[in-house]
């Protein structure tokens, strides 16, 4: 049975269950939604996701709405080792440190800038949701201080989770090399391997969407 990803390129989340599934071997039936459009509050889409989010993933009759649940089942079903999301104890601890940073914090200010320009909310003070992004990448420049990767010496849903919500913020708030020079090296070097590919074509459109935007 085909599983099938109902997504945005565009879409941070969306991107990271993509390079997930790309890193797994795993091919997905991709079902485009265009959050722009309102697609995602259809009648038919709404019975399978009545959140209304992206991206959703169908495996069989399973239906899961976020895209932390989906890469981790992803993993512990389809992996064929635990490389990206380790069974031991302290290792995973890490990595859902940073899941929960990413949900919590860095994906909030990332709607908040977008829905602002989206709606034109008059009442949204960008000055003080650029500080709070820009103190966002200080703690990532920190998590870099002790590992090459955002949560060891390799490649976990970390920095899966985490490569297209902070590639997409530098679009708009750009991280300054100066402060971040950890951050800014450990983004070009996931964006150098051929595993993150499906991240910057996403994240290509995601570019074009804020030019229209902000312009």
């Amino acid at each position: 049975m085909s599983l099938i990803l109902y997504m945005a390129n565009y879409n941070p989340s969306s991107r990271a269950v993509l390079i997930t599934a790309d890193l797994l071997k795993i091919d997905l039936v991709l079902r485009k939604i265009d959050t722009l459009k309102k697609e995602n509050y259809s009648d038919e889409y709404s019975k399978i996701n009545p959140y209304n989010s992206i991206p959703t993933l169908v495996d069989g009759k399973l239906v899961i709405c976020d895209s932390h649940s989906i890469n981790i089942y992803l993993i512990k079903k389809y992996g064929k080792n635990d490389m990206l999301y380790p069974q031991d104890v302290v290792q995973c601890t890490v990595i859902n440190e940073r899941l929960f940073f990413e949900s919590t914090f860095l994906c909030p200010y990332l709607k908040k800038l977008l829905k602002g320009k989206v709606y034109k909310r008059t009442d949204l003070n960008f000055r003080g949701v650029v500080e709070e992004i820009t103190r966002a990448y200080s703690y990532l420049e920190n998590f870099l201080e002790k590992y090459k990767w955002m949560a060891g010496g390799s490649i976990t849903l970390a920095d899966v989770t985490l490569l297209p919500v902070v590639d997409s913020l530098d679009v708009i708030v750009p991280i300054d090399d100066d402060k971040f020079p950890r951050l800014k090296v450990w983004i070009k070097r996931a964006q150098a391997l051929p595993e993150f590919k499906m991240d910057d074509e996403g994240l290509q459109t995601f570019k074009s969407l804020v030019l229209t935007l902000y312009s």
